[in-house]
C-alpha cells in the first residue's frame, strides 16, 4: 500500500471515528445533523447542464484550478511526511486536508468524465432473432 492509499484510509477512518464511533464505549453514537439552507441543494442536471459540466475539462481556467488542487495535495503530503509534528492534531489536520482534496478531485473526475448514453440501433438479423425467441416464449406461456 503506498502512502497516498494509506493517507486516504487514515482520513476515512478518522472521519468515521469522529462522527459515528463514540469516544466513550458506554456512549452510543449520535448521528451528525447537517442543516442546509433552502436553494442550496444541487439540482438534477438536465442535458444542457450535463454538457456544460463535461465541457469544463476543456477550459484552461478549470485545468489551472485542478493543477492548483493537485499541488496543494502534494504540498500537504510532503509536509506530513517530512516534518516532525509536535502534536497529533497537526497530523489530523494534514490527513484530513489530504482526504478532502482526494474526495474533491474524485468527484470532479466523476462528473466531468460522464458520458451520455447513446441509443444502440439493432441490426436486422438481431431483430429477427429477438422476435423468434419472443414468439417461442409466448408459445410456452
Amino acid at each position: 500500500m503506498d502512502s497516498q492509499d494509506s493517507n486516504q484510509a487514515n482520513a476515512k477512518r478518522m472521519f468515521w471515528e469522529r462522527f459515528f464511533i463514540p469516544s466513550d464505549p458506554k456512549e452510543s453514537p449520535r448521528p451528525l445533523l447537517v442543516e442546509v439552507e433552502r436553494g442550496q441543494r444541487p439540482e438534477v442536471p438536465n442535458k444542457d447542464l450535463r454538457q456544460s459540466i463535461i465541457a469544463l475539462k476543456l477550459h484552461p481556467g478549470f485545468d489551472y484550478l485542478l493543477r492548483k488542487l493537485r499541488f496543494q495535495r502534494a504540498f500537504l503530503e510532503a509536509k506530513l511526511r517530512s516534518e516532525h509534528h509536535k502534536e497529533i492534531r497537526e497530523v489530523d489536520f494534514l490527513q484530513s486536508g489530504i482526504g478532502w482534496l482526494n474526495w474533491l478531485e474524485s468527484q470532479i473526475d466523476f462528473e466531468t468524465n460522464k458520458k451520455e448514453a447513446e441509443p444502440v440501433h439493432t441490426v436486422s438479423h438481431e431483430q429477427k432473432l429477438f422476435e423468434e425467441v419472443n414468439r417461442s416464449i409466448n408459445a410456452l406461456t
